[in-house]
């Protein structure tokens, strides 16, 4: 009769941890799929600013006597300063190249400066957010593991640190402590400041994409090893509740 109640009792255990495990991994799924979409909103932006597939207008300044006017980085500018020495010699095809470019860009994206780098700036905010309660979920999906004696640990505890791997690359430490390391999140004025070095020759226009793809590229290997490794500990909890 012990023996029976004790087998019932960790029966409704683990039913109980498989319904609070559900809940997380809707959960994860979910702020996957934000950070999936961020990561690819940021690739968006890389190649409008690296384009120069904009307007190329600058948000207006605030007139006011106690406000501190705002300089939004003029993408196209930087893109006209670039070619100045081949147009110098002759201003009408320089003004008739501007004027082109200018229209090019209002009919690929409709975007200015400014509206790309407010974009820009909450896809990072977002993605930061995302990044991190995706690694809490998987926390605590470790926790339920380990307590419901559900299986699968060593997948979901792969998972869990392949989000973390994740989530130092994506904090744009460039940003925060103006350090040599740089993350995967990055804002307008860094692109403008690589495009400018990428002019001067093949090493640094590779070493430039490498900046913001190639560490894009990794970020996303990383997520999609984590999934990987929740899909396998999806399957070993399936075949743990066959063998009880």
């Amino acid at each position: 009769m012990s023996d029976f109640q004790d087998n019932t009792e960790d029966r409704v255990e683990t039913a109980d941890a498989l319904e609070a495990v559900a809940v997380f991994r809707s959960w994860k799924n979910l702020f996957l799929s934000i950070l999936l979409l961020c990561l690819i909103l940021i690739q968006v932006v890389f190649w409008l600013v690296d384009t120069g597939l904009m307007s190329g207008t600058t948000k207006e300044a605030d007139t006011s006597p106690v406000a501190t006017p705002v300089q939004e980085p003029n993408i196209t500018a930087v893109a006209q300063a670039l070619t100045a020495d081949a147009n110098q010699a002759d201003p009408n095809r320089a003004a008739s190249m501007k004027a082109v470019q200018s229209d090019k860009a209002t009919s690929w994206s409709g975007f200015s400066d400014a509206q790309l780098a407010f974009v820009l700036r909450v896809t990072n905010g977002v993605a930061i957010l995302a990044a991190i309660l995706f690694c809490a979920a998987l926390l605590f999906s470790i926790a339920l593991t380990v307590v419901g004696r559900l299986g699968g640990i060593q997948h979901i505890s792969r998972a869990f640190f392949l989000s973390l791997v994740l989530l130092v690359l994506l904090i744009p430490w460039q940003t925060l402590f103006d350090a040599v390391t740089v993350g995967v999140l990055f804002n307008i004025q860094d692109v403008v400041d690589g495009r400018l070095v990428k002019a001067g020759g093949l090493l640094p226009a590779i070493l430039y994409y490498l900046r913001f793809c190639g560490y894009w590229l990794a970020a996303i290997v990383l997520l999609w090893m984590s999934q990987v490794r929740c899909a396998r500990w999806s399957k070993s909890m399936l075949r743990r509740m066959e063998m009880i």
